[in-house]
């Protein structure tokens, strides 16, 4: 549950045997919360160093913490913060989809974060 995201982590380290890993995927970014993720049930946004934060009080050591989708998060703060938007338009997709190839290329190297965190958590 996201109200207590320490316990779902203790939680799902139970499943792991001691070293074993955890890979994470979760939004990046409290000032891109809106409406589009209210659409989708996401009930928070984290940042890079709270993720850890919580990693570690779960019992998890944070190997990796990433961000990714730097793309995507410009037009969803549009999207979801300005417009009130539920979710991205036809056209939107469409224009990612096709842009695909050059966006793998150049995604790493925007100046802003991205939309989304990957976590690679190891259990103590």
């Amino acid at each position: 549950r996201a109200e207590d995201p320490v316990s779902l982590l203790r939680n799902a380290a139970l499943a792991l045997p001691p070293g074993g890993r955890m890979v994470l995927h979760t939004a990046q970014g409290p000032g891109l919360r809106g409406s589009i993720d209210a659409a989708l049930g996401y009930k928070r946004r984290f940042t890079r160093e709270e993720l850890s934060a919580l990693l570690e009080q779960a019992g998890l050591e944070a190997e990796s913490v990433f961000d990714f989708n730097r793309i995507a998060a410009p037009g969803w703060w549009l999207n979801s913060r300005v417009f009130k938007q539920q979710a991205y338009t036809p056209l939107q997709l469409k224009l990612l989809e096709v842009g695909m190839p050059l966006i793998r290329k150049i995604d790493r190297h925007l100046p802003w974060r991205g939309l989304n965190l990957i976590a690679i958590a190891t259990k103590r």
